[in-house]
This record gives C-alpha cells, sequence and structure tokens, in this order.
C-alpha cells in the first residue's frame, strides 16, 4: 500500500493534487490542519492510501471471476486495518516526542499546565496555542493562569449550534453516526427542545430499516411530541418525502447506525442526504471513543457531508480533549453536548466555555480559579 501525505490551502485541493498523483482509486485516509511546522507547504494535510496490485491479488483475480468483489473489499479492508493500526503506533510516538520537546526549558507552572491539557488528551500540536500569552509587550511566557488558559481554549473550539441550514426555507436536521453512539435519542431531545418547544410544524423520519424497535420507538415519541412521524423503507422515499412535505417547518431524520463494513451498502443513502442543500447532517459521536477510533469514524462518514459533530455519552468519559481535537483536524464545529438520556434536559447547546470547562474540570488548576464542568449523568447518552 502506498501512503503520502499532500498540502495546499484547502482541503479540497490537497484531495485533488493526491487523486492526480495516485488516481481515482486513492483512499482519503485523513485530512486536518497542517501541524506548525508543515504550515509552509500548505493550510491543510490530507492523507491518502492507495492499494498496490500484486499477482494473483483480488484486483486481477475479480475480473477473470477467480474472487468476488467482497473479498476484494474484505482484503483492502484488512490492509487499511493493519495499517491504521501502524499509524496509531507512529502517532503515539510523534506525541511522546512533542510532549518532550514543549516541555524542554518549561517552568515548572508551564510543565503543570502541560500535564493538565495532555491528561485530558489534547493534542501536543494544540497546547503551544493555548499556553501563549496575551501580553502586548511580546513576553512568550506561558501564561498558566486558569481563566487565560480557559479562554484560549475557548478560542480553539469551532461550535456551531444553529440548527438547518442558513437561509433554507425549513429546517431539516440530519443525524448520522456509528451503532451506539446515541442518534435516536438525541434526534428526540432535539425535536422536543426545538420542535415541540417552538411550536411548529414538524415531522420525524426514520430511514432505520434495520432496527424495527427504532422506529417503534421514535412513532410512540412523535405521538408524544405531537409531531407526524413515517418509517421509510428506501433512500429514494426519504428524498420524495422530503419533495412532497415542503409544509412543514422542521423535519427530523433518523438514520441507521453504520459500522465500518456496513458503509458499502448505505452509499444510496448517503447520496440523497448529502445531495439534499437543505439537510443539516450532524454527525453523532460518543465522546467515550478512543481518539484514534473518532478519527477514523469521523473519516468514514464523511460521504454523507456532515456540517456539525454532535458528541454524546459525556458522562462515561473524564478526558474531553479529543472534542477539541477532532473538532480541530476535521473543520467541523461542535454544535451540541449530551451526558445523560433524559429528554431533552440532558442536551447542551455546545460552546467555547464549555469545552473549555470540560477539558479543564477535575483539575487542581480548574478548582483554582476556572468554573466547574457541567454535571455527569450516570446513564448513558
Amino acid at each position: 500500500m502506498r501512503i503520502k501525505s499532500y498540502f495546499a490551502s484547502t482541503v479540497e485541493g490537497a484531495l485533488s493534487e493526491a487523486r492526480r498523483e495516485l488516481g481515482p482509486e486513492a483512499i482519503l485516509i485523513e485530512s486536518r490542519r497542517s501541524a506548525p511546522e508543515s504550515r509552509r507547504l500548505g493550510a491543510y494535510e490530507v492523507v491518502c492510501a492507495l492499494a498496490a496490485p500484486k499477482p494473483g491479488a483480488p484486483g486481477t483475480a475479480a475480473r477473470s471471476g477467480q474472487e468476488p468483489a467482497s473479498e476484494q473489499l474484505s482484503h483492502l479492508n484488512d490492509s487499511i486495518s493493519a495499517f491504521l493500526d501502524r499509524l496509531d503506533g507512529l502517532t503515539r510516538q510523534l506525541r511522546g516526542a512533542e510532549s518532550s520537546a514543549l516541555r524542554r526549558g518549561a517552568s515548572r507552572e508551564t510543565a503543570r499546565a502541560i500535564d493538565i491539557l495532555e491528561n485530558a488528551e489534547v493534542d501536543a500540536h494544540l497546547i503551544p496555542a493555548i499556553l501563549e500569552t496575551d501580553n502586548p509587550a511580546g513576553d512568550r511566557a506561558a501564561d498558566t493562569r486558569p481563566d487565560a488558559l480557559a479562554r484560549r481554549i475557548a478560542a480553539q473550539a469551532r461550535i456551531d449550534c444553529q440548527l438547518g441550514k442558513p437561509k433554507a426555507a425549513r429546517k431539516i436536521v440530519a443525524v448520522v453516526g456509528p451503532p451506539g453512539a446515541g442518534k435516536t435519542t438525541t434526534l428526540v431531545k432535539l425535536a422536543a427542545r426545538y420542535g415541540l418547544g417552538a411550536r411548529r410544524p414538524s415531522l420525524i423520519l426514520s430511514v432505520d430499516t434495520q432496527r424495527v424497535a427504532s422506529s417503534e420507538a421514535l412513532r410512540a415519541y412523535a405521538a408524544i411530541l405531537g409531531a407526524g412521524f413515517q418509517a421509510l423503507e428506501t433512500p429514494r422515499a426519504l428524498a420524495q418525502v422530503l419533495q412532497d412535505c415542503q409544509g412543514k417547518e422542521w423535519i427530523w431524520i433518523d438514520t441507521p447506525g453504520l459500522s465500518r463494513k456496513e458503509m458499502e451498502d448505505a452509499q444510496e443513502l448517503a447520496h440523497v442526504v448529502a445531495g439534499e442543500p437543505d439537510i443539516d447532517v450532524h454527525l453523532v459521536l460518543p465522546a467515550s471513543m478512543r481518539a484514534s477510533d473518532l478519527q477514523h469514524t469521523i473519516q468514514q462518514f464523511r460521504p454523507f457531508r456532515p456540517s456539525k459533530l454532535l458528541f454524546t455519552r459525556l458522562d462515561e468519559t473524564s478526558a474531553y480533549g479529543p472534542l477539541l481535537n477532532e473538532s480541530e483536524r476535521s473543520g467541523l464545529p461542535i454544535s451540541f453536548l449530551s451526558d445523560g438520556p433524559q429528554i431533552p434536559e440532558d442536551l447542551m447547546e455546545a460552546s467555547g466555555p464549555l469545552v473549555a470547562r470540560l477539558i479543564l474540570g477535575g483539575s487542581a488548576l480548574c478548582e483554582a480559579g476556572a468554573p466547574a464542568a457541567p454535571k455527569a449523568a450516570s446513564a448513558a447518552a
């Protein structure tokens, strides 16, 4: 497998360059803002892979009928998984080196602040900006006061908790994400607060044909909320309903939880969701998910063109740095945060100060002056 990074002023430009060199079969592994030492090459970096065919490999055997396409995909997925495992190991080594560089010559107070940020799993390349001083005289010494750190974390956070696409005649919100992320419950929380609360005509749609119980639960919630409900069998049915229901001010769309292996079968659904310009797509992710898995999952759901990240299960982790990391890496703002099952109480609009409190919450530094983190419920979001 051939792996290479490409840099450009935009993600699209870097991806275009990769595909010009590697061809249309190039697989996008990751996109992110360039590290400080690489920014002279371009503001964004994309990492692409191209599987190199071997004699008798699936790509040639399939043409002669020796191996079906499903086997080809299986071999490719295995290769990608192995590569990602190696990449995770290299990333851990790089983070260790970055951490050592940050601490070199640092004062005791700065080292203590670095410890707190690293314990929260904030990426090492974001830490220098968080420690940078506000001193107009140009003093580059780190300012480790709790309020200064909180202010800089808040400034780093990308936030957008507006529902619906700007200037759209109606609000259409879809939730996508992996199995067990809490999409259905989150959708109901949003509908209860912003649809029922505003007393606007609403329609809840379910295209989760894999779980009958999920559709039935949504049907019951819709009845309680006084909203319309339809369970749709196909992505084409979704496109038709969106065209027919012009009178609904709010439309809420629930989708099936998709694992990596199921994404191939969801291409039609992704095409419909991504192709409708009025759909505001929120990628729902468990805050308790491993950092490497968060990266892979965000990349996995790129075909749906999510515009925002929505994190659930905040009560199941004490390290909130990945929220900041993945928003920065993907370029997608955070919309909402959920930390429990209560509808709609356990749903919070995201904000920079809230992300900062989560990251600093529970630390001695936070206790010294920064506000405490929000409550953590005992049940899953």
